[in-house]
């Protein structure tokens, strides 16, 4: 009976998991990857599986286990009315400006019941379960394990085994055979439910102790306050959280690797697994231990950005705190667990717990915060409700001994400000004129008024809560004091000294001293946890000063999309999101029309705008398409009267690059030029098509440039998007491809594609830097016909290297020596003038392995550069 819940719960399980990549896949080529579309699908989801989860607990309350399984396998043939699951295409029709109210009815259409009754099974078949007479049915909980078991199979199951060998068709028919063999489990589990319930007649003294029993259990189940499932709530959210944010800034700021978001959440899955299998107290207990380091060990990290030479190790770190905090959180909830009276509402409020972290990374972050805050944030609340282990006695000798601390803290973080402020660099100004010194003062105001209330609350231990706050805040004007004053005249000869002494470079040094002191003192609070949180709130709190001086930043903003920077060094000044370059542009006036980095001249754009990008016998130039705004670099390459248009999805993008040229000139200069530049703001393969282009109107040139980061648009390079391009493109023209990546090797995907199509590529692996501001690159061309290519195998097409000659000379005229680039970069900027513009453009190879990528297909393991 056991093995038959067990493998039952598993099963619903994996079909719970499968589901949601799968209609994902299909609604993607309709709709994009636009933030409307993915927040919608996560509401849906999320509000369902409450749904099932609130079904559950109804219906086994108000009927009964008994009445309940029947009512419940009538409510599972409902699904089998949407089956084979299909997208209905009507439901979109007239909603290309609002497509929410149209996507929630595809979505409840083509899965909405089969989703719904799929994930009620984990509360219902546990709470059958604790009905039966099996004698692990008083705690049934260890079967939430099986569950989670399938969940976790899944998710690593489907990019290994499902997306690489299936067809959406056979997906979806596959999925719907195992959604039949779950009806027949559940009917199983039923019928164990009916035949293996417990005796009504029991011997006197079996009565007395079920009676006992019983009570007992009733005692426990009296329990279960609000207060309690509030509790509940909270250990369900911070992993949640913590997971999700964990991943984007591990696959913002670390390394956007493909694939990556699979180890959280795996490891997450697998703290529910463990911890609901009974395991022996120490391992809680060393989870307990563990975390307050590793918490610690991540925020001097993220703080200082000091981290270990391998990518990997950064990773491992990130994912061992993770992990020790979903294990900690989720071992509280088990432990806490009520009897299997509230079963079905324990798993409810556990679930609205996961959903409200969810909903806080996925909605509102993107919204309130400019940067990845939401990470230090559930860091620190992690540091709030740790299980303290080891509590001493409050006594005088402790309380005098914090108190001594304190005055520690803030005499020395006045001796550090002081310092600082008798030098006299100090730019007052930009504390004046910036508003995040308020945002600052609010968060320590309202860190006083809950410390108040924190202190008065209860007349108890009032001495040893008054320094649970008084301690965080000393910390915080300490480190605010290092983060100050170690940049003083009197200081900062020494901190040089001291890094010579031990080997480090001053940056090190310094950080180590700003953020590594402060943590080391952090970690002594650990015993309480409340003055430990607060005192790691401290040191993010102080380190947002730090920010305040930073002119290398002049803007940041976050869209759905990710966290945007606009940042200045000696030369350039770039965009980037995380690890993620998408352009920059020199300083100097004169080097604006330069297109830098992946667009250099020199480089296999390049190549293809010298031969292409040129007026015909009517003095009239091509139209192009641009697939990803940018800086705007592709626009330097546009011409008088020439029609260029952009598409991008992120609005924040836009706002840069496009709207104003305080941080990129790249499109106001060409249309200073007299050139025409457009953007389409939207997912491009949708929006471009919607477009009916006249033959006028087509393009010559469309450049895609989309497959930079950790989730490429699959949508956009598979069978059907590539016969899209082509209708928009004329005859003779290209389709450009950038697909340069650190992790993925795109080229055999499009050539598979050419050749499914009957056409003809090219590619150029560009990986010469010696140029100032260039970058390597590389691109796949796709034409009709090789003629149409023929001019990248022909030097006298390619733009005359006397251009690169005159180019360095240019920039450097009307600067002074100061701001020139010096020897060393002028060597550089001249070599990259001697090289021969003619480039190594080469057939691209064929892999039958990799497989013709569409819409219903695609198999990215299998381009992964392992």
């Amino acid at each position: 009976m056991l093995a038959a819940y067990a493998f039952t719960l598993f099963s619903s399980a994996t079909l719970l998991f499968l589901v949601q990549p799968m209609i994902g896949k299909m609604i993607l080529p309709l709709l994009g990857g636009t933030p409307a579309v993915w927040n919608t699908c996560m509401v849906f989801f999320q509000a369902l599986l409450l749904a099932g989860y609130g079904y559950a607990h109804l219906s086994t309350t108000f009927l009964g286990v008994r009445k309940q399984a029947l009512v419940h396998m009538g409510v599972m043939l409902l699904p089998i009315l949407f089956f084979p699951i299909a997208i209905n295409k009507t439901f979109l029709e007239g909603g290309e400006d609002n497509p929410i109210s149209g996507l929630l009815l595809l979505l409840f259409t083509s899965v909405g019941i089969p989703f719904f009754v799929v994930s009620s099974s984990a509360p219902i078949l546990q709470k059958w379960f604790s009905s039966t007479d099996h004698p692990a049915a008083k705690d049934p909980y260890f079967l939430y394990g099986a569950s989670n078991l399938g969940s976790m199979l899944s998710l690593v199951g489907y990019p290994l085994f499902v997306e690489p060998y299936l067809l959406l068709a056979d997906q979806k028919k596959y999925w719907a055979v195992g959604y039949g063999f779950l009806m027949i489990l559940t009917a199983l589990s039923g019928l164990l439910m009916y035949t293996c319930a417990p005796a009504e007649v029991s011997t006197s003294s079996n009565q007395e102790s079920e009676d006992e029993s019983e009570k007992e259990s009733e005692d426990e189940a009296e329990k279960v306050s609000w207060g309690r499932r509030g509790w509940w709530i909270l250990l369900g959210a911070v992993p949640s959280s913590l997971m999700l944010g964990a991943t984007t800034y591990m696959t913002t700021d670390i390394a956007a690797i493909p694939l990556l978001w699979v180890l959280p959440l795996g490891l997450y899955l697998l703290s529910f697994i463990i911890v609901f299998s009974r395991v022996p107290e120490w391992v809680h207990s060393s989870m307990i231990l563990a975390t307050p380091m590793l918490a610690l060990l991540l925020v001097f990290m993220m703080l200082s950005e000091i981290r270990p030479p391998k990518v990997y190790y950064t990773v491992a770190i990130h994912l061992a705190c993770l992990f020790t905090v979903s294990m900690v959180c989720h071992g509280e909830l088990a432990r806490n667990r009520p009897s299997t009276k509230y079963l079905t509402e324990y798993f409810l409020w556990m679930s609205f717990g996961g959903v409200v972290g969810g909903l806080f990374n996925g909605l509102l972050a993107p919204i309130v915060f400019y940067g990845i805050v939401e990470y230090q944030l559930i860091l620190m609340g992690t540091c709030f409700i740790l299980p303290p282990l080891f509590i001493s006695k409050p006594n005088k000798w402790n309380n005098l001994a914090d108190l001594s601390l304190a005055l520690l803290f803030i005499i020395g973080g006045a001796v550090l400000i002081y310092l600082r402020t008798k030098d006299n660099d100090i730019q007052y100004d930009i504390l004046k004129s910036t508003n995040n010194w308020k945002w600052h003062a609010s968060i320590v105001g309202i860190f006083l008024v809950y410390g108040v209330y924190y202190i008065f609350k209860e007349r108890a231990q009032r001495l040893e809560r008054a320094l649970d706050v008084v301690l965080p805040l000393a910390l915080a004007f300490l480190s605010f004091g290092l983060i100050w004053g170690l940049f003083s005249d009197t200081l900062w000869p020494r901190v040089k000294g001291l890094a010579g002494w031990i080997g480090l470079k001053p940056a090190q040094t310094l950080a180590i001293l700003t953020y590594g002191v402060p943590t080391v003192l952090c970690y002594t609070f650990v015993e309480r946890p409340f003055r430990f949180g607060l005192s790691v709130g401290a040191i993010l709190l102080a380190s947002g000063f730090n920010t305040l001086f930073d002119t290398t930043v002049s803007y940041q903003d976050r869209s759905f999309f990710g966290v945007l920077k606009v940042e200045n060094d000696r030369f350039f000044r770039r965009l980037v999101h995380g690890t993620t370059l998408h352009g920059k542009q020199f300083l100097d006036p004169d080097g604006h029309g330069i297109p830098l980095t992946y667009y250099h001249e020199t480089g296999p754009i390049g190549h293809v705008m010298a031969a292409y990008n040129v007026p015909d016998k009517d003095n009239k130039y091509p139209n192009c398409a641009f697939i990803g705004l940018g800086t705007g670099t592709m626009a330097a390459y546009a011409n008088k009267g020439q029609h260029v248009t952009f598409y991008d999805i992120d609005p924040v993008v836009k706002r840069i690059a496009f709207d104003n040229d305080k941080y990129f000139t790249f499109v106001e200069d060409a249309r200073t030029k007299g050139a025409k530049v457009d953007l389409i703001l939207g997912d491009a393969r949708l929006t471009m098509e919607r477009q009916d282009l006249t033959e006028e109107e087509k393009y010559k040139i469309i450049v895609v440039d989309a497959f930079s980061s950790d989730a490429i648009p699959i949508h956009l390079i598979t069978r059907e998007a590539l016969k899209m391009y082509l209708t928009k493109i004329t005859p003779d023209g290209l389709i450009c491809f950038h697909i340069s990546n650190r992790y993925l090797d795109l080229k055999p995907v499009l050539a598979n594609l050419a050749r499914s199509e009957n056409l003809k590529t090219l590619y150029f692996s560009d990986d010469d830097e010696a140029e100032a501001g260039k970058a390597r690159s590389t691109w796949v061309v796709l034409a009709n016909n090789q003629k149409a290519l023929s001019r990248l195998l022909t030097k006298e097409n390619l733009k005359p290297i006397q251009d690169e000659w005159d180019r360095p000379l240019k920039m450097l005229s009307g600067m002074s020596w100061e701001q020139s680039p010096g020897p060393g970069s002028f060597a550089l900027m001249l070599l990259g003038a001697l090289k021969n513009t003619d480039a190594p453009w080469e057939p691209v190879k064929t892999r039958d392995d990799v497989g013709v990528w569409s819409d219903d297909y695609s198999n990215l393991l299998s381009v992964f550069m392992w």
